[in-house]
């Protein structure tokens, strides 16, 4: 059944489950790595104005802006 059934695109994992808390963890782990195969973990590029904005604005006004934590503007000031 698994032969004619597992396929690259969506294959079947055997998982012992004598225990239940083996079981699970065997699962989450599964699902872990399968689902971090599709996913990038990588920081968004920064924005051109972004950056331009933090060149030449303050703190504060990057805090008002939600650029800075506001503690840090604090911080700053």
């Amino acid at each position: 059944m698994f032969d004619l059934t597992s396929t690259a695109v969506a294959p079947w994992y055997v998982v012992p489950a004598e225990y239940k808390w083996f079981a699970r963890i065997a699962v989450a782990k599964t699902a872990v790595k399968t689902l971090a195969k599709a996913i990038t973990i990588a920081p968004p590029a920064v924005d051109p104005e972004v950056k331009l904005a933090t060149q030449v604005l303050g703190s504060k006004e990057l805090a008002v802006l939600g650029l800075l934590p506001p503690e840090r503007a604090d911080n700053e000031a």
